[in-house]
């Protein structure tokens, strides 16, 4: 029996970017602290695989106690310009979970599409209850527009997948679409991008659907297509069996029973969550692991205040 952390990270940015009002929700952390945090970890901590705790999950290796995996979420640019130097830095694997319709497409994430409308607008505005809010929003000064963007980002993480992206939308047409195309916290990687890491022996790559949506709130033939088709992608890029698999969001609400037998029925063993703790590899459910949030939601990093 040995215990063990997954860390959670999506993106890292370079200490001098230029933030303005973005990334209030801590998805991105900044290199000094990325760079302070690997260094621990390879000076302090037994960090290995995720392939190494999978394999000791069903018997097939042992891991220290206590042992540590890298993952990131989702597929930022700025994991292969300014993380990945870092692990390669301090010889630390990690394994990326590619949301594919993102990738090389221009496209962001609805969290992302919705934090470029309100804090990337420069007028003020009103949202009107009549969109499906809880309330109105009178957008007329920075701290508004964050207390907007934080409250409204909660609110859809509650609404059915179609809901969600219905008010996304509407929101991005009320206050207008800004082009922040380029910006280093909203761009995804690209194919080239994603094959020249796959070269290191330190890099993994996984699916994390096309759409990056809740599983739990889609109806079972899309869930299906989320699954089948990312996974399809990231096997015909690499030319290789996908091994991995992250439920999006991954809170309890963002899985279930079906999704997990899917997942199954596609040849996976595990498949962690975006819940926070620790883990056993006699006692944890594979295909709920945990994972520890790094920065994201004000989440710490749990070794230290690095």
């Amino acid at each position: 029996m040995s215990s063990y952390n997954v860390l959670l990270y999506h993106g890292v940015h370079d200490d001098d970017c230029d933030l303005g009002l973005f990334n209030r929700s801590g998805k991105h952390i900044s290199i000094a602290r990325f760079r302070a945090q690997m260094k621990d970890l390879a000076e302090n901590h037994q960090v290995v695989s995720l392939s190494d705790i999978i394999s000791a999950h069903y018997g097939e290796a042992d891991i220290p106690d206590d042992a540590v995996a890298i993952t990131f979420d989702d597929g930022f640019l700025n994991n292969y310009s300014t993380a990945w130097p870092v692990l390669e830095e301090f010889q630390i694997p990690a394994v990326i979970y590619l949301a594919t319709g993102f990738i090389g497409t221009g496209r962001s994430v609805w969290s992302d599409r919705l934090e470029k409308s309100i804090l990337g607008s420069t007028s003020a505005h009103c949202l009107p209850q009549e969109f499906g809010l809880n309330s109105v929003y009178n957008i007329d000064s920075e701290q508004s527009r964050v207390d907007a963007f934080l409250d409204i980002k909660s609110f859809c993480k509650n609404l059915a997948n179609v809901q969600k992206d219905d008010l996304v939308t509407r929101i991005e047409a009320h206050l207008g679409a800004p082009d922040f195309s380029g910006h280093p916290l909203f761009e995804f990687m690209n194919w080239d991008q994603v094959r020249e890491m796959n070269e290191s022996r330190l890099i993994s790559f996984g699916a994390h659907t096309v759409d990056h949506v809740s599983l739990g709130k889609v109806p079972s033939d899309e869930m299906r297509f989320q699954i089948k088709q990312s996974v399809a992608k990231v096997s015909k890029e690499l030319g290789d069996v996908v091994r991995f698999f992250s439920y999006p969001e991954g809170m309890e609400q963002d899985f279930n029973q079906n999704v997990i037998n899917f997942l199954r029925e596609q040849g996976f063993n595990h498949c962690p969550t975006a819940m926070f703790g620790s883990n056993d590899t006699d006692i944890t459910d594979p295909f709920r692991i945990k994972r520890n949030m790094v920065g994201f939601e004000g989440r710490p990093y749990p070794y230290s205040d690095i």
